[in-house]
């Protein structure tokens, strides 16, 4: 004997159910289900991944529902979820929101501003890319807000500038546990 599964108990976890045949409209016509099911894939997969798509493929940077909270919104930057989440119901600024302890520290001699996270943030390869082999570049591009490398790349800070910017750092920090 031959045992055929019904196609709509075999979902993945988390999928909504499919639609039973009984419950289509009247005038539904043939097809139904189907046409129902392809609703229902779209309108999930448009909940779990950001819809929008760039050039490559990937999905372009902005604001979109959180999949595993539905009530929240967060900066989706192309590559993974950053910064701050939001109630989804909230007007969402034009930027991701930092996370909070991020502080600004002026950058070389022009006025220039970036946002260090912070500390607890910090990815150990960034510290001792930094202790180890004095590799500022790499520190910044860990350690740095969201495209705020950009801006350090365009500084190019002198080493004189970069200790002023650590000086200065180490005045502004408010992480916790700092005196």
């Amino acid at each position: 004997m031959t045992v055929t599964a019904d196609p709509r108990a075999v979902r993945a976890f988390g999928e909504p159910p499919l639609p039973e045949p009984d419950q289509a409209p009247a005038n539904a016509g043939p097809g139904y289900v189907e046409r129902a099911q392809n609703e229902v894939d779209a309108e999930h997969r448009a909940q779990l991944f950001p819809p929008a798509k760039g050039e490559s493929g990937a999905p372009k940077p902005g604001w979109y529902r959180l999949p595993a909270e539905p009530d929240k919104q967060g900066w989706w930057d192309g590559e993974q979820w950053i910064g701050e989440h939001l109630p989804a119901d909230q007007p969402a600024p034009d930027e991701p929101v930092p996370p909070a302890g991020t502080t600004t520290v002026p950058l070389g001699s022009a006025g220039r501003t970036v946002r260090v996270l912070r500390q607890g943030l910090w990815r150990s390869s960034a510290l001792r890319a930094l202790k180890k082999d004095n590799d500022f570049e790499v520190w910044a591009e860990k350690c740095l807000w969201h495209n705020d490398y950009e801006t350090w790349v365009e500084v190019d800070p002198t080493l004189d500038e970069v200790e002023r910017f650590f000086t200065d750092y180490g005045q502004l920090d408010q992480s916790p546990g700092k005196s």
